[in-house]
């Protein structure tokens, strides 16, 4: 193993005093990228001699020139001179061709992870600008976007092999725009559409993370999307379906041995737009929301996590759900009787699905998951993050910044460790500080 020990001297000067501890901290920080320029070319210059000097080769070879070569890396901007030389019968070539290797780009994969890092918040002008002031060096906003797609495939992370442990499945889309570009003749149009972001997620208990499984766009069907999900995850081991009962989600992922529940939060937000499509004035719409507001089910469903059901409260809690049960009935028959059909034919088929984590507490006694907050929850993250990022989206491009979103923001994933996997470091090097005097 090669060791190269390298002396760097520094002088501070004091103008005056007392001084704040942030200026000297201010001023090796300001000292940090031209120290990282000043070694890394010292080193350099040590393993070119070391080349010449070891490599059969090279024993011989005339130094032809230096070739200046400018690298933006995690020290900043380096602009570094490379010793060329010419083997005896040889081409010419670098000193360091065998020892380092240089990549035809000048951004090295550490000058891309501040600006990556801040693309789940800003745009990419502006990560890159912000990269820059952060790290002395950064690319350019076309060079994060093909770098970002060069990334794609490793993005979209997911279990797969069909994963097995999974309980719970969490499902629900909400809206994006989109755009595209295409050729009408011989002219670049842009074309702007509406469409619907997808996500599944799913859980191995009450208390434990909800993983992404998949995202999609409403340009794959549900039921595509339920083929896939059934291939990256053991349907058998789905006890539970959750989802605010949006078309199409039930019918494509239930199974004969899965329980489907309504998302009680959906539930309840849903009615008031149900009672304004059947045309109730406003001071009765709100009646009629406080009064099924207060049905004893979502005094259950509202709570954080239910508990193992204890045997004296089972009395108590069959009650309730009787209790849920006639009151959803007769609030059903008024709105029929009124003329209210949308509103009755509502409450008709969100009965049953809406006590199904009641009925299942009552006969196991384990609880389950009531609503669908998880998706909900991180599509809010998302939306706002998209929007602040850009207006809108190709199609490619959304789910590309989605995938690095997830990775970032979404506490069961690991920023740092999805790094290292992504650009794995040998360790081949380590520095030490011998001493400071």
């Amino acid at each position: 193993m090669k060791s190269v020990k390298l002396s760097v001297d520094f002088e501070f000067c004091f103008s005056s005093f007392p001084i704040e501890f942030s200026e000297l901290c201010f001023e090796v920080q300001r000292l940090r990228q031209e120290v990282g320029a000043l070694l890394i070319q010292a080193l350099l210059r040590k393993l070119e001699e070391y080349s010449t000097e070891n490599e059969i080769e090279l024993m011989g070879a005339r130094r032809h020139d230096y070739r200046r070569r400018v690298f933006d890396t995690c020290l900043g901007k380096l602009n570094l001179k490379m010793l060329r030389v010419k083997p005896t019968g040889g081409k010419l070539r670098y000193a360091l061709k065998n020892h380092i290797l240089f990549t035809r780009s000048r951004y090295t994969s550490d000058s891309l992870k501040s600006a990556i890092s801040l693309l789940p918040h800003l745009s990419y002008r502006r990560s890159c600008t912000e990269s820059k002031s952060l790290v002395g060096a950064g690319p350019t906003k076309s060079t994060l976007h093909r770098r970002l797609k060069e990334m794609e495939a490793s993005l979209d992370k997911h279990p797969n092999n069909k994963a097995e442990g999974y309980k719970y499945l969490f499902i629900d889309g909400t809206g994006v725009r989109l755009q595209d570009i295409v050729w009408v003749g011989t002219e670049r149009t842009r074309t702007f559409e509406s469409g619907e972001l997808r996500m599944v997620y799913a859980s191995k208990g009450l208390k434990e993370p909800a993983k992404v499984i998949g995202r999609w766009l409403s340009n794959t069907s549900w039921d595509e999307i339920a083929e896939e999900t059934y291939k990256r995850i053991n349907a058998k081991d789905i006890v539970q379906l959750t989802t605010d009962g949006e078309d199409g989600i039930e019918a494509a992922f239930m199974r004969p041995w899965m329980r489907f529940q309504r998302c009680a939060t959906h539930a309840w937000r849903s009615i008031k737009q149900v009672l304004y499509l059947d045309g109730l004035p406003k001071v009765e719409r709100s009646n009629i929301q406080s009064q099924f507001y207060s049905i004893p089910v979502f005094h259950y469903a509202s709570k954080e996590t239910l508990e193992t059901l204890r045997p004296e409260d089972r009395d108590s809690v069959a009650k309730q759900l009787n209790k849920s049960e006639n009151d959803l009935m007769e609030l059903k028959t008024m709105m029929d009787g009124k003329g209210y059909k949308k509103t009755s034919a509502y409450i008709e088929n969100l009965s049953e699905p809406l006590l199904s984590f009641m009925r299942s507490w009552m006969k196991t006694g384990i609880a389950n998951p009531t609503t669908n907050n998880i998706p909900e929850n991180r599509f809010s993250l998302f939306k706002n993050r998209i929007r602040s990022i850009g207006k809108r989206w190709s199609e490619t491009g959304i789910l590309r910044i989605m995938d690095l979103i997830i990775n970032k923001i979404i506490p069961s994933y690991d920023w740092e460790i999805f790094w290292d996997n992504l650009f794995p470091c040998r360790n081949r090097v380590k520095g030490y500080i011998l001493a400071v005097r």
